[in-house]
């Protein structure tokens, strides 16, 4: 795992040197101040202005095929196993569960790798002081045991008690559960 990192930055590291080496080689043959050691030789001068270009397209080639990373769809909203997931769950130390049910009409991506889409749910773990971060502005940041701090601009948020775990089937491990609704249509507004 550790090589594959390595190797992943190792190749955009070597094509980004050879591409300042290649901008190098044009001002070089480009003459860029009109003065210079090989100022009178033109021939050399478009040979440095080449060979700085063919340095340089490597890198656009690698730019123009790179691929994004797929972002992964979170999976939860199987109605077989509401109840049983996780059901003996042992609660480790600076650690909440947050279950989140995604009810607008659109997907939402959560923390720029994951996908939570429309009419479905999942248990986040928060450790302490970790955020998510929803692509509709929603911010939820968990600030100590008790405490959740929402930023919820457009009025999406709403929160579930204790008596709303069994209409939903909520397990009983969550310690907070949300609803993102449609816009002007939460409880919370900071």
């Amino acid at each position: 795992m550790k090589n594959k990192k390595i190797n992943s930055y190792i190749l955009p590291v070597l094509l980004i040197a050879a591409a300042f080496g290649g901008f190098y080689l044009i001002m070089i043959g480009s003459n860029w101040q009109k003065r210079g050691y090989f100022y009178e030789n033109n021939s050399y001068d478009i040979k440095l202005i080449i060979l700085g270009l063919a340095a340089m397209i490597p890198l656009f080639i690698f730019l123009f095929t790179l691929k994004p990373t797929p972002k992964t769809k979170l999976r939860g909203n199987n109605a077989r196993l509401r109840n049983q997931l996780r059901p003996n769950r042992k609660k480790a130390k600076n650690t909440c569960f947050v279950y989140i049910q995604n009810k607008t009409a659109e997907s939402l991506i959560v923390n720029r790798k994951s996908i939570l889409e429309e009419e479905q749910w999942y248990i986040f773990e928060l450790k302490f002081e970790e955020t998510l971060y929803f692509s509709n502005g929603i911010t939820i940041e968990r600030e100590n045991d008790d405490l959740l701090e929402i930023h919820d601009f457009r009025n999406q948020i709403t929160g579930l008690s204790k008596d709303d775990f069994r209409s939903y089937d909520i397990p009983d491990y969550v310690d907070f559960a949300l609803l993102i609704g449609a816009q002007n249509e939460g409880e919370f507004m900071k």
